[in-house]
């Protein structure tokens, strides 16, 4: 398969090659029609029958495992078992490894807060497609969509309930938790894949994510807050830096207030070709019948978006935006600078401390929905994944350095992982870079570099390799006219799953295509790409629980947290 949609790319490329672009619709589903192949050169056509007829060989697939037979029998056991759930935390790479009881209980106890979530007897999802189903129809007879994209957008005839589950929060204090040192808090997660509204819900994101961007709060991610950051000057030697969190955002948004600020963004900045009225009328509908599935049962959120949502992240971007604007209009406030990625905010503070604790207090009590806890720093503080510090080189501004979060494990690929080698190379380069970028100073560079390389030292990783790939980047960084441009103007990749069969074929096959000097090929990079295979989270990692434990589940297999 992976073999055919290779050579339908290049017939493609050959039919369309001499014909103007088309515009790209995001919201249509993939086209099957295939040119038909004989517009190939017959010798490009000769090389793929015979690599397909060399896959028809029993030889080609011999079956071959980098674990031994124990660890399959393992692997397998922990697939089927029902004693443990077996997750990833929230943050860091860390793995979680609860009592099936005790993480049924922390997701209960989300669950049996009235305030944001109903049981109810039947789903809501069945009449929800039906009524989505009108409004996609009504986008389409208005002339706001196409025919491809009312079929893209309408719901599927079988929609797949949606899931409730919880991420572990192991990072916060352990004698903070619901059960001291043996249950962590959970973030809530609805998974929305498959469900009535997904692919609508990517629609509501495409209008709503570009009123976010234009926002003066708004922070893209690490590098763009560092961008903005680097643009302070002139500080007073009083200036004080302070982090917020905002508590359960997403939970706590009012659907009447979020749909309030949705309008609200949507008349400041009209866009003739967005069907402003029936977005509002398809968002309220996906707000109010966020059903799911927990433990054979159905729920209802009655408050809030749930984190699963495509348009979720812009949805309460755009809320908080509004209570920001409608706070500082309102109070007078206005710090040196502020600025928010999603639910956690950054502000730089010029006057003194009690106007700040006032400020705060107000902020707090402004809006039902908005609490935030703080954290007020004199020299220095972390936000994201850096650190903010006063520059003792540079008076009056602020400098950067990597910041480690305590749930940091700096867990990478193991060297023996089964992938290509320049997989590898890309993570550790990837992380030197990223280091790179967001230490101001070349000392805590250096820092950072050593503290990844003493974890990566740990994995099977050469110190010798490691070096290398540090000294490579470095040099393309610092001499970026000694990189070769690249020649050609289109790229083909052969996607696979990574085998040392398929590696050995795919080979063969591309060294085959490119000695042809086919007129066909003229320009065109042949590449190839290989998709991971499935590994322990795919094999493990059950988010799904459809009945309750039973006695011999119940049973205690854990101890108490162990840090």
């Amino acid at each position: 398969m992976d073999i055919k949609e290779f050579k339908r790319r290049i017939i493609l490329h050959k039919f369309f090659i001499d014909k103007a672009p088309t515009p790209y619709t995001p919201f249509t589903h993939r086209n099957p029609w295939t040119p038909p192949s004989n517009i190939l050169d017959k010798n490009i056509i000769r090389a793929f029958i015979d690599t397909q007829w060399t896959l028809t060989q029993p030889q080609s697939f011999r079956r071959t495992f980098n674990i031994t037979v124990a660890q399959q029998k393992e692997i397998k056991r922990l697939a089927t078992q029902t004693k443990l759930i077996i997750n990833k935390a929230d943050k860091g790479q860390n793995i979680v490894i609860q009592n099936r009881t005790d993480y049924i209980n922390e997701c209960l106890r989300h669950l049996n807060n009235t305030k944001h979530y109903t049981k109810l007897q039947e789903p809501t999802y069945p009449s929800t497609a039906l009524k989505l189903k009108r409004m996609v129809n009504a986008l389409k007879t208005a002339d706001w969509i196409t025919d491809k994209e009312l079929a893209f957008l309408l719901p599927p005839t079988t929609p797949t309930p949606r899931k409730f589950y919880i991420l572990p929060k192991i990072h916060k204090p352990p004698h903070d938790w619901p059960t001291p040192f043996r249950t962590p808090p959970g973030r809530p997660i609805v998974s929305d894949i498959g469900s009535e509204s997904y692919n609508i819900s990517k629609y509501l994101d495409h209008f709503l994510k570009p009123i976010t961007f234009i926002q003066p709060s708004y922070i893209k991610d690490t590098f763009d807050f560092i961008a903005k950051i680097k643009l302070v000057n002139n500080l007073p030697s009083n200036t004080l830096l302070v982090t917020c969190d905002v508590e359960s955002m997403y939970t706590n948004i009012d659907n009447e207030d979020g749909l309030a600020a949705v309008n609200y963004f949507f008349n400041k900045y009209p866009r003739p070709d967005r069907p402003s009225g029936l977005l509002l009328h398809i968002l309220k509908l996906c707000l109010a019948n966020n059903d799911f599935l927990f433990l054979g049962n159905f729920w209802l959120q009655t408050c809030g978006t749930a984190m699963g949502k495509i348009f979720a992240p812009s949805y309460a971007n755009l809320f908080m935006a509004k209570m920001e604007q409608d706070f500082f209009n309102s109070t007078g406030y206005q710090p040196f600078l502020y600025l928010r990625y999603l639910d956690d905010i950054f502000i730089i503070w010029t006057e003194d401390r009690p106007k700040l604790e006032r400020f705060l207090s107000d902020f707090n009590n402004f809006h039902r929905s908005v609490h935030v806890t703080y954290t007020i720093h004199e020299d220095s503080i972390d936000f994201l994944d850096v650190t903010v510090f006063k520059s003792t080189l540079h008076p009056n501004t602020l400098d950067t350095k990597v910041h480690f979060k305590p749930t940091n494990t700096h867990r990478l690929l193991d060297k023996h992982s089964f992938h290509p080698q320049h997989t590898f190379k890309g993570i550790v380069k990837g992380q030197i870079y990223r280091f790179y970028r967001l230490c101001t100073h070349k000392k805590h560079f250096e820092e950072a570099v050593n503290i990844l390389f003493t974890a990566l030292r740990n994995m099977h990783y050469s110190k010798r390799f490691l070096v290398k790939q540090k000294r490579d980047l470095l040099f393309r960084i610092t001499h970026p006219d000694n990189m070769t441009p690249r020649k050609h103007k289109h790229t083909l990749p052969l996607v696979c799953t990574y085998h040392q069969v398929t590696q050995n074929i795919t080979t063969e096959l591309l060294h085959t295509l490119r000695s042809l000097n086919s007129d066909d090929l003229t320009d065109t990079r042949l590449i190839r790409a290989f998709r991971r295979n499935r590994n322990l989270a795919d094999l493990l990692v059950r988010n799904k629980i459809t009945r309750m434990p039973s006695v011999r589940d119940s049973t205690p297999s854990l101890p108490p947290f162990l840090p």
